[in-house]
């Protein structure tokens, strides 16, 4: 937990090896009471059991009592030779009585605190929790204690996170959801918008830097509990943007609206389709331009309901896809004539786009961008690699272009239900994305 170099250990009688083959013969006696005191490390023990692994002293160095962790004896690893409050009941075991600990606490009260020359936390670091808050202690020691959101935690310890998910302050978080946010800040500083800042306004700009404040009161809801990530490293970032909700890893909510002031601008991202668990997208009264993408209908969102779902106020052009013309709400069309001629004209790189509806059925269009003339070939193959049918394979100009597939194969016969890859290949361009057919 702390940092500091151990004292000695008193020598008791019997070898701990040959107590930790014993099972303990445990029964509760006595009901709960609270005692303090230094948790030391035995060494050798008249007893035969976990019981006697670890004892307390009391600041006299003198015997208090045995203590265990029924639980989880290697917990108590974490605060050998700490000054502890805990609280526990007396079980017996094998050769003697000990305290089973059921809550267990750093203290700072003792009587007799060491002196440093320096503040511990002045020369020490967690750099596996950067937020963690570092709290000086000085009883039998210089200690440099973390905190994370009021719990003690271990610096020496990463917590390790299943595949395709990044740890960030003791939290496991889903890698495409962290990526597509990080897209929506990056499009924001990238849009160039004038906001006619002053100089001295420090919570002017998209996106708004006071979300990267340590003040800022944006907070951030981790599988029930409520967080702060801003590091004032003057660079906003995923976890700082507007008021988050995680559950199990997954973004559920992301509310940057009114009276949050997020400022975000550009376009939203192709992808936001792979906010697969998002139930609220709340993104009112920004300055968010450019066409909405035909993927955001694939979410799992309420549109009707504007407590889930609300992009009013932003400067989002028609067409608008389907699922959401209804309830985009007022937009800012000032700027769309400038950019339906931008995208009436050729595409600057080739892109495939996400098929649209997916999953589908029994039609689904794939668009895609040529920036050149270009000789054409787009296949449906399943997931085996075979090849369903040939959908267009010949040359074509450039521009912005789409088809539709219609679940057939190249025999014209319908295909069964499951997932598809759709293939383009145009000039040296080669790329691939998935749909899934329903029945």
């Amino acid at each position: 937990m702390g940092i500091y170099v151990s004292r000695h250990l008193g020598l008791l009688l019997c070898n701990i090896a040959i107590m930790k083959r014993f099972l303990p013969l445990l029964m509760l006696t006595t009901s709960l009471f609270a005692i303090t005191g230094y948790v030391r490390f035995s060494e050798f023990s008249v007893c035969m059991d976990n019981c006697s692994i670890y004892y307390l002293e009391d600041e006299n160095e003198e015997f208090l009592a045995w203590i265990t962790y029924l639980d989880s004896i290697e917990i108590l690893d974490n605060y050998n030779d700490r000054y502890v409050d805990l609280e526990g009941d007396t079980v017996q075991c094998v050769e003697c009585d000990a305290i089973n600990v059921t809550s267990i606490m750093l203290s700072s009260d003792c009587q007799t605190p060491v002196f440093c020359i320096v503040d511990p936390c002045s020369v020490s670091a967690c750099t596996s929790y950067p937020a963690a808050e570092c709290i000086p202690n000085y009883c039998d020691g210089c200690w440099a204690d973390y905190y994370l959101n009021g719990e003690l935690i271990n610096c020496n310890q990463t917590l390790l996170c299943d595949e395709g998910y990044t740890e960030i302050n003791g939290h496991c978080f889903y890698d495409n959801d962290l990526a597509i946010l990080q897209n929506m800040i990056d499009n924001s500083y990238e849009s160039g918008i004038d906001l006619d800042c002053e100089d001295w306004d420090d919570y002017c700009g998209s996106p708004n830097p006071y979300m990267d404040d340590p003040d800022s009161w944006f907070w951030k809801i981790i599988d029930g509990q409520e967080y702060y990530f801003s590091d004032g490293d003057s660079i906003v970032e995923p976890l700082e943007l507007g008021i988050q909700q995680w559950e199990n890893g997954r973004l559920i909510s992301i509310m940057c609206g009114a009276y949050i002031y997020c400022q975000l601008s550009g376009p939203i991202p192709e992808n936001i389709n792979e906010l697969t668990e998002i139930e609220q997208l709340r993104l009112e009264y920004n300055y968010l331009s450019g066409y909405l993408p035909e993927s955001i209908c694939d979410l799992n969102v309420n549109y009707e309901d504007y407590l889930s779902f609300d992009f009013t106020g932003n400067l989002f052009c028609p067409p608008y896809p389907s699922c959401i013309e209804d309830y985009i709400g007022e937009q800012d069309t000032t700027n769309c004539e400038q950019l339906f001629i931008k995208y009436e004209t050729v595409p600057i790189t080739y892109n495939l786009h996400n098929a649209f509806p997916n999953p589908f059925n029994p039609n689904t269009t794939l668009r895609y961008d040529l920036p050149k003339n270009s000789q054409v070939n787009i296949t449906i193959y399943d997931m085996m690699g075979r090849e369903v049918k040939t959908l267009f394979n010949q040359a074509q100009d450039a521009g912005y272009k789409s088809l539709i597939w219609d679940a057939t194969n190249d025999y014209g016969k319908p295909v069964s239900a499951g997932i598809y890859l759709y293939q383009i290949q145009a000039g040296k361009y080669i790329q691939t994305k998935k749909m899934v057919l329903l029945k």
